[in-house]
């Protein structure tokens, strides 16, 4: 089982803290202390001090951040660990009201009887299979990437990372010549910047898609971030990067799951 750094680093890179650098700052900071064995000295305003860069002195009464911040990540935990940490053995909570952190294991029959979430069922293809994972993006002429499609290929980068799959970034003009690569491949971008989209993207794009291809011959899983303008594309990647948003889908679906084959429009 891995230790508590192991476990607050997968937390941090988790949809409920994505982006939330204070949330995260404040819960590290309280749970070091709490390990530290420094729990009587840990005060409100110190941490405001030492982790939110806050004037010493400052009255908590009129800025009461760090009380505000804690209690949003005690809730951001706890849909941590209904969702993606939902397998986790070791959890970590923080006590309302008080500033320090309670680490403790799961239940071991809660664990067996724990269920994928659907972010996990999503990716699965990609996380299970032992080969490569691809991601293929467009080009500018300049060689550059358009940014939706740089914060695409970060977010997956990072999804993948914390769930300790690689995933290789290529544009796609180092298959110009090859054609498309085995192994499980996720293309990213607009009609124009990446060419590889038309061996699997048929008709005209209208608006952003998300489709999932069983494709075969070697092939593995493809799946399409695409959308006609850039903006499109970045609502795609929240879409396949989201515990929630997934969640919503497969429950949309008939079977009540993420489909093996499909194409939803975003738009």
């Amino acid at each position: 089982m891995d230790g508590p750094e192991e476990l607050l680093r997968r937390i941090a890179r988790s949809t409920p803290f994505r982006g939330l650098q204070e949330h995260c700052e404040v819960l590290e900071y309280i749970c070091h202390q709490t390990q530290a064995g420094g729990l009587s000295d840990l005060r409100e305003h110190d941490i405001g001090v030492a982790v939110l860069g806050l004037e010493p002195g400052y009255d908590i009464a009129e800025n009461p951040v760090v009380s505000r911040v804690t209690e949003e990540a005690r809730e951001k935990l706890k849909a941590y660990f209904r969702g993606e940490g939902r397998r986790e053995p070791l959890r970590v909570a923080l006590p309302k009201g008080e500033f320090r952190a309670f680490f403790y294991e799961a239940d071991p029959r809660q664990l067996a009887e724990a269920e994928p979430g659907a972010l996990e069922q999503f990716w699965a293809p990609y996380w299970r299979s032992g080969g490569t994972n691809l991601l293929i993006h467009g080009e500018l002429p300049e060689e550059g990437m358009l940014i939706a499609e740089a914060y695409a290929a970060v977010q997956l980068a990072v999804l993948f990372e914390g769930k300790g799959s690689a995933l290789r970034l290529q544009p796609a003009s180092a298959f110009a010549e090859s054609g498309v690569p085995e192994g499980n491949l996720v293309l990213v971008g607009t009609p124009e910047t990446n060419a590889m989209l038309a061996e699997f993207v048929r008709a005209p794009l209208e608006a952003a898609i998300m489709q999932r291809i069983r494709a075969g011959d070697g092939h593995g899983v493809v799946t399409i971030l695409a959308s006609p303008e850039p903006a499109g594309i970045l609502a795609a990647a929240r879409f396949v990067t989201s515990e929630e948003v997934l969640e919503r889908a497969a429950a949309a679906s008939p079977t009540g799951e993420i489909p093996r084959d499909f194409l939803i429009t975003l738009g």
